[in-house]
């Protein structure tokens, strides 16, 4: 938008607000500057949020409120939530699948920390703006991760692969549940079916018919327990390929270790 009005094309914008339940607090920032582009320097976009905060929840908790929309928003612009899947985020580089994890974890004990300091009438509206979207999206966040952990650990041979598809189908559960709340709880449904687009199980630019869960594999567990090794940074693992530290040097920090586990055999796909 600025770079519009700095070019003069300023007499006509057009908002496509399609999506206008999740989207308030965007569409509300580009109506005030589209009314007056000037007023709305870069330096000003913090503070506004903050004044919308306090706006709506008071002055107490309007900084925290206004780190957290801002900060979900961030984080989900590091992969749009139907863009999201098994492998987007490297569970080998990074240590990313791991800091993102972090990243939603503590964002959301944050919103559930202000939800309980809040008076009681303002918490639906705090729920609809503020802890759905961030409970919604650290779950997709969290059931996508565990797609991703099932897949590599079913390609090292880890026991551990079970656990994380059966997280992969809490998790799609937790997400159904999170809308049944937002439709038939909150606000005794206030807002019903405002947030039914299907989110889960996108192959391409059009929303599924319903939402599909990740597929995981599950491995057939042998009666005799194993150990294998998987070396950080890398996929391989011990026994089935030739895993090994990765090389050393005096200019690098480089950082590696290796990590002991429980094995398995036969691997099965489920969904």
């Amino acid at each position: 938008m600025n770079i519009a009005h700095r070019y003069g094309a300023n007499r006509i914008w057009i908002a496509n607000v399609g999506d206008l339940k999740p989207l308030e607090v965007p569409i509300e920032f580009w109506m005030h500057m589209a009314w007056n582009p000037d007023a709305m320097t870069k330096d000003k976009i913090a503070d506004y949020q903050v004044r919308w905060a306090e706006r709506e929840f008071g002055p107490e908790h309007a900084a925290d409120i206004a780190d957290l929309v801002s900060k979900y928003a961030k984080y989900n612009n590091w992969r749009k939530p139907e863009l999201l899947k098994p492998d987007t985020f490297s569970f080998i580089n990074y240590h990313e699948a791991e800091r993102v994890s972090q990243a939603w974890g503590d964002l959301v004990a944050r919103a559930e920390k202000i939800n309980g300091l809040i008076p009681q009438e303002q918490r639906d509206a705090f729920y609809q703006l503020v802890l759905h979207p961030i409970r919604a999206c650290a779950n997709l966040n969290e059931m996508y991760l565990a797609a991703g952990r099932n897949a590599l650990f079913a390609k090292q041979g880890r026991a551990s692969a079970n656990a994380e598809a059966a997280r992969v189908k809490t998790l799609f559960k937790k997400d159904q549940e999170i809308s049944d709340y937002y439709n038939n709880t909150l606000a005794d449904g206030k807002w019903r079916h405002m947030m039914d687009q299907t989110h889960i199980g996108y192959t391409g630019w059009e929303s599924p018919r319903n939402n599909i869960i990740p597929k995981v594999v599950e491995l057939d567990l042998p009666s005799t327990a194993d150990f294998g090794v998987a070396v950080e940074g890398s996929a391989l693992a011990w026994p089935g390929t030739n895993a090994k530290l990765p090389p050393f040097d005096s200019i690098n920090r480089q950082v590696s270790g290796s990590t002991f586990f429980p094995g398995a055999a036969k691997r099965r796909s489920t969904r």
